[in-house]
């Protein structure tokens, strides 16, 4: 997996990239209307980002979804091809869906996706780490590549 360093909760840190994507979310703007009124709206914006996987030595690991602004790729602009065994792939669009919570359910749109297969077989896979349900995913990683649960990059 291709090692990336971001900023994560204050600190720069060693992650390994799952997959990188644009997604659509929503960003309060503000606007000067007539008479100079000032209002606020939420507005569509593609965004670039990366879901990665956090391997802190002595504490639980976590999955999360980093702006692309906050991180530093040391091997390329972009993953895709840097994979030994061939998982990783690139899909055009698709829709992942978050109903782990239902009645309250998401669409994030996300496009450009170049990442690892289970990630894109798994639609929800992106959903449910932007919304902070991350047991399933996590379970899943550790049954495809069980060296990441003793992995420990991170102290502390």
């Amino acid at each position: 997996m291709q090692r990336i360093i971001a900023g994560y909760n204050g600190a720069e840190l060693p992650m390994l990239l799952l997959a990188d994507f644009y997604m659509d979310v929503e960003e309060p703007i503000t606007r000067v209307g007539f008479l100079g009124i000032k209002r606020t709206v939420l507005s569509s914006v593609r965004r670039r980002y990366f879901l990665v996987f956090i391997p802190f030595s002595y504490r639980a690991k976590e999955l999360a979804l980093i702006p692309a602004s906050d991180a530093r790729m040391p091997d390329g602009e972009r993953m895709g091809g840097k994979d030994s065994d061939g998982r990783i792939l690139s899909v055009g669009e698709f829709i992942s869906p978050f109903t782990k919570e239902a009645p309250y359910t998401a669409e994030y749109r996300i496009t450009d996706f170049f990442g690892y297969d289970f990630v894109y077989e798994n639609k929800s896979f992106i959903a449910d780490v932007r919304n902070c349900c991350t047991e399933e995913a996590l379970e899943l990683i550790y049954q495809l590549y069980p060296e990441l649960a003793s992995l420990g990059l991170i102290d502390g």
